[in-house]
């Protein structure tokens, strides 16, 4: 039984402040809100290499910035990079939805010359295989914009394409296009559409903007032979940049590099023209504006595969180098990096902060009135460890609240996926007690597995409004917008997650929001109790109170792989456009030649940012002897080190109460919420129902060993976390050395244990 007292208070609404610049596209009135009339007048000097750093709150309209750039009449589109797919295909379907107010939806069918005999063919297969629909990720439209002054020019009509660009989208134009690479498929659609419309809103994850930007775009093995082979020039070029040799001889190390061009092309099959290929896809997908959304989200190897990506576009010659950074909470070290960045390329910045008010016409509401309750929970510990430990305790208290008003549209965010189970499981049994079980509850985390008391997640439905209640985790707080949820029932470990969560409701009308605080919270009372606060005021009396505390992140930036992996693909592009550029004119070569000195600054810059030792020699000495001696693996461990994201899933079969279902999962996600019961021919077997509260680790010896030695092996495994393994090198060394997979938690108590065969 869970001990816990509430309180209540209110925020007010938060309004849009509009500004004066309004536009007819087709029917539609647009006014734009401050914030985006600000982009519009930045954006209209097109010559001028700009950052904009965009602060604005959950929900107050950051995405229509993607429009804002054809109203200028001076772009060919803009590129919209997500953190998550499910992200990047939200923002589609809210620009679609737009478009359907305010365009004329043309046949995509006519342009491709597809066949009504050939579609019908074509939506069976992509059903059969599971995959989207052609309008799902691929539209063009008829749009016409004219400002409503009379000093504003008329913009002419336009042909607007919307294409959503992911794995599984991709697959499906491969199969659409009746092509067999993701190479032809690109080249296709570069040729069937993108020359065939004036304006483009690409929606993406940074993966493939990331890979088109090394110009490695192959099969895994044959791109990470590519990559592997680099090294040892790599390693060539930290030793003159130690020595500081290499300032004084730029040229002649490139001369050198130019040298053994020949070599690598008949060692690595690089040729100019597939090369060529690859840049001139790049150039018509991802050579205009940036649109970075939920720029705070990314982490760990993600922040580091981002601060990559930034740094390609910032350096290459076709990129249009305007590029705008949107969060709703900023953060102060990816943002100091990319400033440096920018700085090296003479790209100068501006922050724009939306301006809000508390009232407002009802177009530019962004949150209604909010009445807020914070239920502070009896916990065994103070402080943040109490605030850790009340999450434990938002099954009972979410069915607390639900079963007295069920029928509001309610969302719970917490951490955990175990816990997000959890809820799912006690609000179930708590509605049917009440006979209330008809409810439709969802659940959406990266593990989408069916259970008897809570549906596993379908996006158009989640999008219309077809659950009552929705549990999830992060991947329901980076961004998704349900306006139609009128609670919100939130936990929140830091201030920035906080922020964030609180943003998902409600959007655009009055509601509700419960927090799970710990016990402590509750001094908070009479200071808040009954009370009216402005949005900005409540955030900010969170801030000074110390309700939850600044957010701390584990950094790979330190570490040599970190500097490893932000500086391997600069430097490998830097060599294939060498290729590419070999006999071209002066003015390119030049070009080229700048891209190592640059790369220089940026590596002293990054030294006097993160600090990651005493002295940038040593550090640089440390990077190369990790080379030599601590790089383990093949071919496809390099890729997978090259590649955006950081784990890849390996392949379990979950039972959960509903059957069994087998795929590709994230062995940390999955051994730290769920006992894994046993490893059978490299495939982990898992209890989905049977969930812990876990730290895994792999530990010698199939016999179970003491609290003193696990503590003693953790610390160990600091140091090997700082080499990089393949999963095939990490199989026979498992074999060799027979690795037991434990399970204990905080405490260092065995909660799982299975051996590795």
């Amino acid at each position: 039984m869970v001990h816990y007292k509430s309180f209540s208070f209110i925020v007010k609404p938060l309004y849009a402040t509009p500004s004066d610049k309004v536009f007819h596209v087709g029917n539609k009135r647009i006014t734009l809100r401050d914030f985006q009339a600000k982009v519009y007048e930045e954006l209209l000097n097109i010559g001028k290499p700009r950052a904009i750093f965009l602060e604005a709150p959950t929900g107050a309209g950051k995405t229509y910035t993607l429009l804002i750039p054809m109203l200028t009449n001076k772009y060919e589109g803009i590129v919209g990079i997500y953190p998550t797919r499910t992200l990047a295909k939200d923002q589609y379907d809210s620009i679609y939805n737009v478009l359907t107010t305010c365009g004329t939806e043309t046949s995509i069918e006519e342009i491709l010359g597809i066949s009504d005999e050939k579609l019908r063919k074509i939506k069976e297969s992509l059903e059969k295989k599971n995959l989207p629909k052609l309008r799902d990720f691929l539209s063009i439209w008829k749009i016409e914009a004219i400002g409503e002054t009379a000093e504003e020019q008329r913009v002419p009509e336009q042909r607007c394409l919307l294409i959503l660009i992911t794995s599984e989208t991709v697959e499906a134009l491969k199969l659409i296009l009746g092509k067999q690479s993701k190479i032809e498929t690109f080249t296709e659609l570069v040729n069937k559409l993108f020359l065939k419309v004036d304006y483009r809103i690409i929606f993406t994850v940074p993966e493939y903007p990331y890979m088109f930007h090394e110009m490695s775009y192959g099969e895994f093995e044959r791109e990470g032979e590519k990559l592997w082979k680099l090294i040892k020039y790599y390693a060539q070029f930290l030793y003159n940049v130690n020595t500081d040799a290499i300032e004084k001889t730029v040229d002649a190390f490139i001369k050198e590099l130019r040298e053994v061009l020949d070599h690598y092309r008949r060692e690595l099959g690089v040729t100019r023209d597939a090369l060529r290929t690859i840049a001139n896809i790049y150039a018509e997908f991802f050579r205009y504006p940036l649109f970075i959304d939920e720029f705070h989200l990314y982490t760990d190897i993600a922040e580091i595969s981002l601060l990559v990506l930034l740094y390609l576009y910032a350096s290459d010659i076709r990129s249009i180098k305007k590029i705008i950074f949107s969060s709703a909470t900023p953060r102060k070290g990816l943002l100091e990096l990319a400033e440096a960045i920018l700085k090296i390329f003479n790209i100068s910045k501006r922050k724009i902060t939306a301006s809000c008010r508390g009232s407002g016409e009802e177009e530019h509401l962004i949150r209604g009135r909010t009445k807020v309750t914070f239920h502070c929970v009896k916990t065994a510990h103070g402080g943040v460890i109490g605030l850790l430990e009340s999450q434990s305790c938002v099954p009972e208290i979410a069915s607390d609240i639900i079963v007295k008003e069920p029928y509001k549209k309610t969302m719970v965010i917490l951490d955990r996926v175990g816990l997000v189970l959890d809820t799912c499981e006690a609000i179930d049994k708590a509605l049917k007690k009440e006979d209330r079980g008809k409810l439709r509850k969802v659940y959406i985390t990266s593990i989408k597995i069916p259970t008897e008391y809570c549906e596993a997640p379908r996006l158009e439905s989640l999008k219309k409004g077809d659950y009552d209640i929705l549990i999830g985790n992060l991947a329901i707080a980076q961004g998704v917008d349900l306006k139609y949820v009128e609670r919100g029932i939130v936990y929140a470990k830091d201030m920035e997650s906080f922020i964030q969560r609180f943003g998902r409701v409600p959007r655009g009308k009055d509601g509700e929001v419960h927090i799970i605080v710990d016990w402590e919270k509750l001094r908070l009372r009479e200071e808040l109790e009954a009370k009216e606060l402005d949005y900005d005021e409540f955030i900010e009396y969170l801030r000074k109170r110390r309700v939850f505390p600044k957010p701390r992140y584990l950094s790979w930036l330190n570490t040599y792989i970190g500097f490893f992996k932000l500086t391997f693909p600069i430097f490998a592009q830097s060599l294939w456009l060498s290729v590419l550029y070999r006999d071209a004119e002066p003015t390119l070569y030049s070009k080229l030649r700048e891209n190592i000195p640059k790369l220089i600054e940026f590596i002293k810059e990054y030294f006097n940012i993160v600090r990651p030792s005493t002295s940038i020699e040593i550090f640089l000495r440390g990077t190369l002897s990790f080379l030599a001696e601590r790089l383990y693996g093949n071919y496809i461990t390099i890729y997978r080190l090259m590649a955006f994201r950081d784990i890849p899933s390996i392949d379990m079969k979950i039972r959960s109460n509903k059957g069994i279902f087998e795929g590709k999962y994230s062995l940390t996600v999955v051994a730290r919420n769920f006992r894994i019961s046993r490893c059978k021919e490299t495939t982990l077997e898992v209890n989905f129902e049977q969930r812990v509260r876990a730290i895994p680790i792999l530990v010698i010896s199939s016999k179970w060993v003491s609290k003193e030695t696990i503590k003693r092996i953790l610390n160990e495994l600091q140091e090997l976390n700082n080499s990089v393994f393949s999963f095939s090198f990490l199989g026979r060394l498992l074999l060799e050395k027979e690795f037991t997979l434990e399970q204990v938690d905080r405490r260092g108590s065995r909660v799982g244990s299975v051996l590795l065969d």
